[in-house]
């Protein structure tokens, strides 16, 4: 709940606790899926330190319809959040259990701030 909530004190106090923040929640969500759609402006920062911190985790789909947390950030139109995903790593190719990768779910979503991003070659337009 903490990186949901955007409380990167709370996820610091939780590493230094030894507490392990790659266990799996329901639909087997991990910390980062939360982080990613959380609509906390500390999100970016939360996602940023779990990057350094659980690297274990960042590649980690959900067991429903097997969605990253990029999957899952791209509708939540948070371009602070998308790119962090980008920054530690998430893969904007990846593909969801539909066959739908980040670029694919980007070019659905309207947002009248549309931004470039960019990772590995694939640029794609979202919010």
């Amino acid at each position: 709940m903490a990186a949901w909530a955007g409380n990167v004190e709370i996820l610091q106090m939780l590493i230094r606790a030894k507490a392990d923040i790659t266990l799996k929640a329901m639909d087997a969500f991990t910390v980062l899926h939360f982080a990613a759609t959380s609509s906390s402006p500390n999100a970016a920062q939360c996602i940023e330190f779990i990057g350094k911190k659980a690297r274990a985790i960042i590649h980690q789909r959900s067991s429903k319809g097997l969605k990253s947390a990029l999957h899952l950030a791209i509708p939540k139109g948070r371009v602070d959040v998308i790119q962090a995903l980008l920054e530690i790593g998430l893969d904007p190719l990846a593909k969801t259990s539909n066959g739908q990768t980040a670029i694919d779910l980007a070019k659905q979503v309207k947002h009248p701030d549309k931004r470039r991003l960019s990772k590995s070659n694939a640029t794609f337009a979202c919010l």
